[in-house]
């Protein structure tokens, strides 16, 4: 009987001494939290969007299918949708800690936009305001602008490859050709100057699609997002699982821990669909980020693969914003243009 007792007041210990009691996130604590999302792209005008902290359960979480639908890998920034967006806010940033950019929203666009164009070198400090109550609430955020990168394509070859369906068509008991392909393998260096530097690398294959074969084709392209590599600079151990055609543990974004203020060569491959397209060409851009950028780039790339649930460990987006959330960063990049024989 003792030992029923000992085991009983055990259990009570653990389901009582345990236990915590959080708070409740209302819609008036969570409607004064401002979320600022920004991206200064140089040559690019400037554009801030804004909306409020939401809880967790009230933001859907990201298939792999949406996310292609949403983001392509060549834009500037990874945004989820502005249901709650605010369109009476203050918006203001100061270059340089002198040059005064001032900004209009943009009901299409839903965000505030400038005629400012970031340059490399530049500082910004974003500022933006909302009344709240009986006062202001402000969050703020900074960059700096990073220079332009270095990198070369020393390289290039095309292989041509045919991928078939492992079933039996019209056509008899041979595979049925599916689809023809060709890999371009490109080579590439970049020289990294002195510093931490933070890097995301855009291979982008593009195709005009022929009209009469995709009447009403957007923008008449094809594209393909996505490129391999075996280098370990884009290896990412905590990237466990694949998405959206990336391979696991696989990181288009990555600094320069490995040739810190010297030159590094890698090479990485990707390819174009032969069928119903012509004048196929690979974008090859390296884009230097700042450092809170790349931070929010790499926890991005986590939460995508994270399944969410009540039991799940917590998972923090990386944000530079005081007094509100979101992330404010920077980029320059440096695009090859490479076409396909």
């Amino acid at each position: 009987m003792r030992k029923v007792f000992h085991f009983m007041l055990c259990i009570l210990l653990l389901t009582t001494s345990c236990e915590q009691t959080l708070p409740y996130i209302d819609e008036v604590q969570q409607d004064s939290t401002l979320v600022v999302n920004a991206v200064a792209v140089t040559d690019t005008v400037l554009s801030v969007t804004v909306s409020y902290a939401r809880t967790l359960d009230q933001i859907p979480h990201v298939s792999s299918a949406d996310f292609w639908s949403r983001e392509a890998s060549d834009t500037s920034t990874y945004r989820l949708p502005l249901e709650v967006n605010c369109s009476d806010a203050t918006v203001e940033a100061w270059v340089n800690g002198s040059h005064a950019v001032t900004f209009e929203y943009d009901v299409k666009s839903r965000s505030y936009i400038s005629d400012y164009c970031p340059k490399p070198g530049d500082y910004i400090d974003l500022a933006v305001s909302k009344e709240k109550n009986s006062g202001f609430v402000t969050a703020k955020a900074s960059t700096i602008v990073p220079a332009h990168p270095s990198i070369e394509v020393l390289d290039y070859t095309e292989e041509e490859t045919t991928i078939v369906l492992d079933t039996v068509g019209d056509f008899g008991n041979s595979p049925l050709p599916f689809d023809d392909r060709t890999y371009m393998r490109l080579t590439c260096k970049i020289n990294d100057p002195a510093g931490n530097n933070y890097y995301r690398l855009l291979v982008r294959v593009v195709g005009d699609v022929d009209p009469w074969y995709y009447s009403t084709y957007k923008k008449g392209v094809a594209v393909a997002d996505v490129f391999h590599s075996d280098d370990p600079l884009f290896i990412d151990n905590r990237l466990s699982k694949n998405y959206g055609g990336w391979p696991a543990y696989f990181s288009n974004v990555f600094d320069d821990h490995l040739f810190n203020g010297t030159s590094y060569t890698f090479s990485v491959s990707s390819y174009r669909k032969n069928l119903h397209c012509k004048n196929h060409r690979v974008y090859l851009e390296l884009q230097e980020i700042s450092k809170d950028f790349y931070y929010y780039l790499k926890s991005m790339q986590v939460y995508r693969i994270t399944d969410l649930g009540d039991f799940s460990e917590a998972l923090q987006i990386h944000s530079n914003v005081e007094k509100g959330w979101g992330i404010f960063g920077s980029l320059t990049g440096t695009r090859i243009v490479i076409p396909f024989k």
